[in-house]
């Protein structure tokens, strides 16, 4: 089964965000980049799933999430949602690969906040996926100290949308006992998708 295509002022649109994201020198990482990374999928998805920033093979082929964390979480978004990944639409909170894969800078994020509410507007996705504490509380709007067990595990209302928060893949790697817990989470986003009309009528009401 495949998508219906986007409609095309939302992929010319999608594409300037592409564009510009790519030409952009609003901060240092810049100078350090191989390749900025704007983000891939479908442009009329349901759900977008939201990450922390790029790593080495992100840099280096311009695509989230095709490094080792990537793989695992594109398989297990297959196996809960019964979906292909690219029917999602997947992309970084920052856009371009941070020296040694450190944290965030505030200046960074603050340089790449409005590309990344541009394609949330853009392709007005149902479900948000937040994978890590660095996109979950930019999205949530909460301290970038709130410890994951408060962020994830629960549907968040936001506005006309519905947040899951979970972790990052990359934390998969290094403790694999949390994966039931990230299965789990990718599993309340679903339910999310599927519920969607009903827990937004229940919020209305």
């Amino acid at each position: 089964m495949e998508r219906p295509p986007a409609r095309p002022s939302q992929r010319r649109l999608m594409e300037a965000i592409h564009e510009k994201v790519r030409a952009c020198e609003l901060c240092m990482l810049c100078e350090t980049r191989t390749n900025a990374v704007p983000g891939e999928g479908s442009l009329d998805p349901e759900v977008m799933v939201i990450g922390e920033a790029p790593g080495a093979e992100e840099d280096l082929q311009g695509r989230p999430f095709v490094g080792r964390s990537g793989k695992l979480l594109r398989q297990k978004l297959t196996e809960v949602f019964g979906e292909e990944p690219s029917w999602f639409y997947i992309t970084n909170v920052i856009k371009c690969r941070p020296p040694d894969n450190r944290d965030p800078q505030e200046d960074e994020v603050i340089a790449c906040r409005p590309y990344l509410m541009a394609q949330i507007a853009a392709l007005n996705p149902k479900v948000i996926i937040c994978v890590g504490r660095h996109a979950s509380t930019q999205i949530l709007g909460k301290p970038p100290n709130t410890p994951m067990r408060e962020l994830r595990g629960k549907i968040v209302k936001l506005a006309d949308k519905l947040v899951v928060c979970t972790y990052h893949p990359s934390y998969l790697l290094r403790n694999p006992r949390a994966t039931p817990d990230f299965i789990s989470d990718l599993g309340i986003a679903r339910r999310a998708l599927r519920d969607y009309d009903k827990i937004m009528g229940k919020a209305g009401g």
